[in-house]
């Protein structure tokens, strides 16, 4: 009824996510003047809070109103931020969970920081930070009846557990427990030996807990941290999964209960090109922390400040050429488009008409409001100041159609990372003007590409993206109506 921990597949290098390694390239070559400015401390003081206040209505402890999940985030756990009526339990015990998922964080970069070994003791010291306020959980009887009894905490469970969801999943039994435990730990070192990507890393040592599920209770909290700390060990960024991406990321796990580690995976890269891309963005107000001070020592710092300005230009202007040959993949993508468009509809509806057209100079600051809507739904600032360019799919019947590719920079300031946004649009024609109407995006997420990017790798994923954005632009103007 139960079956054993699966090591990494042989073929572990296809599970790899193509955007992550570039990424996480630029924010390693970056890092070391980000890490010690006060922006950097607070953005990751905010980021720990979240993964704190998150964690506890991912798991059901509390419900929270979104709009003080955001001013706990923003101002630090406290108790009067809370109102009542605001969350379903009492503010203090909503606070003390909170605090208890912070310290256990905070607690993951001291384990970095002194050089500890993963351990079964560590991960049951873990669990007692993580439910340290946390004196019961609910068990489930054999004629089904469910009672709350005693936590233990810091110890493996004494009887048999079986998946909520799916009555056909069952847990390692409590004898077994141990020696699971010791070979997940003795595979996860084995792995690092390997150098296995941190992701993928994360992903299977979360999943494989998962599978053990070792505690009665706080196991998916105990999974996020050791997920985390292989992060952190790698100097990236701690887990963060947010509510809004719950039923996903629980239907990922029961997709690597069978065998397929993909989806979970791509959430978990999803999650750190989130959290690169938002720290890459923090230099501009770095910059501006450190005007006083850079005024004070310019004479001696302008050689390294020329130097590093030198190196920047660079950076971008690599980037640049990048994008300016990704513009030509989408202008041959987007011709091939209309001829199958025209030859399809020839007979059906020979009025219509299809233009493809690129940014020029004079006409770059084209579609700012609808460029700024989209990198909104992607949690970004959308910079087409430093750099933009775009390429634009219309098709004209009743009402127009657009398909707009725009390349910008990602965060205030341009250090050679550049994003691709997809979005689609109608614009409605009467007698004051058009208006543009019905915004979509077109993919999960940005494509993301930078200086240490090749051009014929960095062909090869925009290709495979693209085609997935103009299938998803041509299903949206199927439906219309």
């Amino acid at each position: 009824m139960w079956t054993e921990i699966e090591d990494l597949p042989a073929d572990w290098t296809r599970l790899i996510e193509p955007e992550l390694p570039a990424l996480a390239n630029v924010w390693a070559d970056q890092r070391s003047e980000l890490e010690p400015t006060p922006a950097f401390k607070t953005f990751m003081e905010r980021l720990v809070r979240e993964i704190a206040v998150e964690t506890g209505v991912l798991e059901r402890l509390y419900s929270i109103d979104a709009g003080i999940t955001v001013l706990l985030i923003e101002r630090g756990i406290d108790e009067a931020l809370i109102p009542f009526g605001k969350s379903d339990k009492p503010a203090s015990q909503v606070v003390q969970l909170i605090r208890d998922q912070e310290m256990a964080v905070n607690g993951l970069f001291d384990f970095v920081r002194n050089g500890r070994s993963l351990s079964t003791s560590y991960i049951k010291e873990l669990h007692q930070v993580l439910t340290a306020h946390q004196p019961t959980t609910d068990a489930v009887t054999s004629d089904g009846r469910i009672l709350e009894v005693e936590l233990l905490r810091g110890d493996w469970r004494k009887s048999a557990s079986r998946a909520s969801d799916q009555s056909d999943l069952f847990y390692a039994p409590p004898e077994q427990v141990p020696s699971e435990m010791d070979r997940l730990i003795g595979l996860h070192a084995t792995h690092l030996t390997m150098g296995v990507s941190p992701d993928i890393e994360a992903a299977w040592l979360h999943h494989r807990f998962t599978q053990i599920h070792p505690f009665q209770d706080g196991n998916g909290r105990v999974a996020r941290c050791l997920a985390s700390l292989v992060l952190i060990q790698a100097r990236w960024f701690p887990l963060s999964i947010v509510d809004e991406k719950r039923d996903a990321y629980i239907a990922a796990l029961r997709t690597a209960d069978n065998g397929d580690l993909s989806p979970l995976i791509t959430i978990f890269a999803d999650a750190q090109k989130k959290a690169f891309v938002k720290s890459l963005s923090l230099l501009r107000q770095v910059a501006d922390e450190g005007k006083e001070s850079r005024a004070i020592v310019a004479a001696v710092a302008n050689r390294i400040v020329a130097q590093r300005i030198q190196t920047n230009a660079t950076r971008c202007e690599i980037a640049s050429h990048l994008a300016d040959a990704l513009v030509g993949v989408t202008l041959h993508k987007f011709e091939s488009v209309k001829q199958e468009i025209e030859v399809g509809l020839r007979v059906a509806a020979p009025q219509t008409r299809i233009f493809i057209d690129s940014s020029k100079p004079e006409n770059t600051t084209w579609f700012g409001g609808d460029i700024i809507w989209a990198a909104k739904e992607y949690d970004y600032f959308a910079n087409r100041r430093d750099f933009a360019a775009w390429v634009r799919l219309k098709i004209v019947v009743d009402n127009d159609t657009e398909l707009l590719i725009s390349f910008h920079v990602p965060g205030y300031q341009y250090r050679g990372l550049l994003a691709c946004a997809p979005l689609i649009f109608r614009r409605e024609h009467g007698e004051d003007g058009s208006t543009t109407i019905d915004h979509q995006t077109l993919s999960e997420a940005p494509f993301y590409f930078s200086y240490v990017d090749t051009i014929e790798e960095v062909k090869a994923r925009f290709e495979k993206w693209l085609e997935e954005v103009v299938q998803n632009g041509l299903i949206y103007w199927q439906e219309l109506p």
